[in-house]
């Protein structure tokens, strides 16, 4: 099965992309809904699947807009799906980078629900687990996102130190984009400059 991000064919049978780490659950025709890639027949309308193409969460929702569901929903349940994926994995599969986006998606998923009791523990875990791996920019934006979701919640002093940190970190990478979208943000917010 070819993989709908890098292009690269996997094994039938695998859940991730053994490349890039993407998703390799097949979007309905019919709904848009992710689903694994062992399954013949779609867990949401039904619909067969065998010939369906691999989902991206931009795929998911242009499928879920044409059938009437709204991107934010096709979104979630993409989230969901892979989180339901993430948790089935047996020890030897979930590998700490897998772990540490199960954790930052967990908390996005959260805050998309209104559990805002889970939000703040799985930024966390997810930064903690970038910073163990040596994973700069996947700490940034988890920074990034967890900063915005404190804003939302009226957290501006408590999302500062984390902007300038991610700040430092696209700034350090060239990360243009992602800089661009920490300016809408957080406009003026600087790098922390570390001694």
């Amino acid at each position: 099965m070819p993989c709908s991000v890098c292009g690269t064919e996997n094994e039938a049978g695998r859940k991730f992309c053994g490349e890039c780490g993407a998703s390799l659950a097949l979007a309905c025709p019919s709904c848009g809904t992710p689903n694994p890639p062992t399954v013949k027949f779609c867990g949401e309308c039904g619909t067969p699947v065998g010939e369906a193409t691999p989902v991206s969460v931009p795929a998911a929702a242009r499928a879920a807009a044409a059938s009437g569901v709204e991107a934010p929903t096709a979104e979630r349940r993409l989230v969901e799906e892979l989180l339901g994926v993430i948790e089935g994995l047996r020890p030897g599969e979930l590998t700490p980078y897998v772990q540490a986006q199960g954790a930052r998606f967990g908390a996005r998923l959260a805050a998309a629900r209104g559990e805002t009791d889970r939000v703040e523990p799985g930024f966390e875990a997810a930064a903690r687990q970038f910073a163990d791996l040596s994973m700069p920019f996947a700490r940034a934006v988890t920074l990034l996102e967890h900063g915005e979701w404190l804003i939302s919640k009226d957290g501006s002093a408590e999302a500062e130190p984390m902007f300038e940190q991610a700040r430092a970190t696209f700034g350090e990478l060239r990360a243009g984009p992602w800089l661009e979208r920490l300016d809408r943000v957080a406009p003026g917010v600087t790098a922390e400059v570390s001694t």
